[in-house]
Parts: structure tokens; sequence; C-alpha cells
């Protein structure tokens, strides 16, 4: 950090005895520059100072240093417009990044169109790891899964969400929940808030949280999320209809938020569900939402 005037003046004084430059406050500099007056003790080079033959190797060497670790250990160093992590961090994170992009894409399916805010937030001892690659897998998935105008990637998401009026909220939270760790991502609109949550079971990334409703389900699979009243009758007939039409049922979660209120079903299935299906399910009597997504 350079006053350049101050330079001049600490030069023509005595002060300083020299200076060499590579970077001007305006480049490139005004004919008048009161530096370029001086014809000795200074040494001007026109932005170019890392263009030597040595330093050209040195980076060269560095950049297929940094694409070979990233290859081989998933570590990031000195990227440009998204997060740094090293071999370590990356490797206390890594089941999370898979949990986040699973919650990214399933916000862009289950919630709130055209939201004002994306929220992420970490309870536990996750709120105390390097959770900026986390929040930014969040932030790309979302809007990659829920747009179909141009690509979205770990990259362009900050600018992407900038143009759909999208703000990201990171925070860490130190109530307690029954879990050790938990991933929570909640998008906001006005009043309105939709969430989902996610946490390590064991080694096992999974869902556990839709709209304040328990689950436990995969991060990855085929899905038939149904919303319903809570009476006897639905979840059977989902599932007659499913079968009925050849569907392997491979893992089923239930959740309520109380007697004869709102219960929420996570089918996951082999296959994609075809839209005559879903529209199937969606006509069974007390079905309010029928949704397939795959992860």
């Amino acid at each position: 950090m350079v006053d350049e005037a101050a330079l001049k003046a600490a030069i023509d004084s005595g002060h300083i005895a020299g200076c060499g430059l590579d970077v001007f406050e305006n480049e490139p500099p005004a004919a008048d520059h009161p530096l370029l007056s001086l014809n000795k003790f200074v040494a001007f080079t026109p932005h170019l100072g890392a263009s030597t033959a040595e330093a050209q190797e040195n980076v060269g060497i560095q950049v297929a240093e940094q694409v070979r670790d990233f290859l081989a250990t998933g570590e990031i160093r000195n990227a440009i417009n998204m997060p740094s992590l090293d071999a370590a961090a990356r490797e206390a994170i890594g089941p999370y990044l898979d949990l986040s992009a699973s919650l990214g894409k399933l916000l862009a399916k289950l919630g709130l169109s055209n939201p004002d805010a994306l929220r992420v937030s970490y309870h536990g001892p996750l709120a105390k790891k390097d959770t900026a690659l986390i929040s930014r897998t969040v932030l790309t998935n979302f809007p990659e899964s829920s747009r179909c105008d141009g690509q979205v990637n770990i990259v362009n998401a900050p600018g992407i969400a900038a143009q759909m009026g999208l703000e990201l909220v990171e925070s860490t939270i130190n109530a307690q929940t029954e879990y050790n760790e938990l991933l929570v991502v909640e998008l906001r609109k006005g009043e309105e808030r939709f969430r989902l949550a996610g946490t390590l079971i064991g080694s096992s990334p999974r869902i556990v949280e839709i709209d304040r409703l328990y689950v436990d389900t995969n991060i990855r699979g085929h899905f038939l999320i149904v919303r319903n009243d809570d009476r006897p009758g639905i979840v059977g007939a989902v599932g007659t209809t499913l079968g009925n039409e050849k569907v392997n049922i491979a893992n089923l979660s239930l959740a309520r938020n109380k007697t004869q209120g709102n219960a929420l079903t996570v089918i996951e299935v082999d296959e994609p569900l075809s839209p005559e299906i879903m529209a199937q399910v969606r006509a069974i009597p007390g079905v309010t939402l029928g949704t397939g997504v795959s992860l």
C-alpha cells in the first residue's frame, strides 16, 4: 500500500533511498506523474513484474500442483470466487458436502417459489468446522435445480443468486437438538418459511426433517413425497397404486404433526415415477401434494 505523493516527497528528502514500483494507483500512469520525473533511485515496470521466465515457470508448477491436489484429495487452494479448503478440512466436511447438495436440490423441488433469502444454519460441533464450501454447495444446487436457463456452478452461484434477488444467510446455533450435529437449510419469503435438515447417522448422511416434520431417508435415489390428511387408508392407497403399477418400494418414512392433522410420507422407489403414476397418486382422496424427486 503506497501513497504515491508521500513516496515522492520521501525520496526527494532522502528519507527513502529509492523504490521500485510495478503497480500504480491509476494505470497507465499519466505522463506528468510526479514519480516519473525522478531520474535516479527508481525503477518502474508496467504491471509485469511476474512475467520473468523464472516467475512463469514457478506459476506453472504451482498451478499443476494445485490441480493435482484437487483431483487427488479435493483440496482447493488459491481459487478465485470460491472458498479455499485444505485436504484435512475437505475430509472433515466431505459427507456434509454430499448432504448439502441433496438438501439444495430438494429445496428447489419442495420449497417456496421466488424466495428472498436462503439461510444455512449449523448446529453442534459442525459449526466449528470450515463450513464455507458447505454453504456454497447448497447455494449452487438450489438455483441449479430450480432454473433451466443457463449453467449454475460453484463459482458463479453467488452471482446467479444475486440476479435472483436471493440473499445467502449463514448462522451457527447453540441450541441443543436431538442430533449431535445438524445442518438446516431454510427458504424465506416475507413471513413464509420452509426448511429441511440433515445430519450424519454414523458415517451416513441422512435427511431428517422436511418442513418441521421428522423423517429418516437417504440423500440419493428416486422419491415420492406425499402430503396428506392424517387419516386411515391413505398410505395404503398410495402403496396399492404403486403396487398396481409394478413400482417397487425400497424404503418408506412416515411423519405427522399431530393426531388427525397433516401427515408426510417419503417413499424411496427404484425408478423415477411417470407422470401418469404421479397423476394417480395426486387423485387419491386426502392427498394434498404429491411430488416426484430424484436426488
